[in-house]
């Protein structure tokens, strides 16, 4: 699953009620493998929340007239 070709193993503590839905939906599957991945996507998210927060700090807001227009494009396609 790495494509940095190597590992860390590290201890996290994660409610118990989280750990119970998340075994529950991978019935057998790896564990490893869900955590990577839903770090990886948190880690995208975070970047690109970075990235729009720059970008806003250099252009200003969207305005709404944008907003609406994008919303409306998005849900055409």
């Amino acid at each position: 699953m790495s494509t940095h070709g190597e590992y860390v193993k590290k201890a996290f503590s994660i409610p118990a009620d989280l750990w119970d839905s998340v075994e529950e939906l991978l019935a057998g599957g790896s564990q490893s493998g869900y955590v990577v991945r839903a770090l990886r996507n948190q880690v995208e998210q975070d970047n690109i929340a970075a990235l729009l927060g720059d970008m806003e700090a250099v252009n200003g807001p969207v305005s709404p007239a944008d907003q609406a227009a994008f919303e409306q494009e998005l849900q055409a396609a």
